[in-house]
């Protein structure tokens, strides 16, 4: 939990730590660009055969003017992907607007995460929990250096 605080792609890559920034982002209303990022990463993972439809899906999702969990991205972005749907679907196509989205939630998002109470509990819970492996570790070997000098 310490690593989350270094950059957003340590919390992103721990499973507890994207549940606790998405749960964040639901009070702050604003999970949708978490919603994308991660659909996006599903959809990467996809075999050939099933993009088309999950394509047409995320862009209607997160991405066509109006829509339910529309993210914050320009309108070229936008085209670019629309563009990729008519044209040729690859795993690459949302890319550049995964990274923009990403680098917004790391500008923004990110930030009031790493000062909320939320994590900030956490964050005590894991220092507490690391000193006090500490302190278990040094009092198992001071009780084996005690019983090496008793022999």
């Amino acid at each position: 939990m310490l690593q989350w605080g270094s950059n957003i792609e340590a919390l992103l890559q721990s499973r507890y730590g994207r549940l606790l920034f998405h749960r964040f982002l639901q009070q702050e209303y604003c999970e949708e660009c978490l919603d994308f990022y991660q659909e996006v990463e599903k959809f990467k993972k996809l075999r050939i055969n099933r993009l088309p439809l999950r394509a047409k899906k995320i862009f209607e999702k997160y991405l066509k003017p109006g829509c339910i969990k529309e993210v914050n991205l320009d309108q070229d972005m936008r085209n670019n992907v629309k563009n990729s749907l008519e044209n040729g679907i690859t795993r690459e196509m949302f890319d550049e607007a995964q990274k923009s989205i990403k680098q917004l939630m790391e500008r923004d998002a990110y930030q009031r995460f790493l000062k909320s109470d939320a994590y900030l509990k956490c964050l005590k819970k894991d220092e507490t929990r690391a000193s006090t492996e500490t302190l278990a570790e040094s009092i198992h070997s001071k009780s084996s250096i005690v019983t090496l000098i008793q022999l």
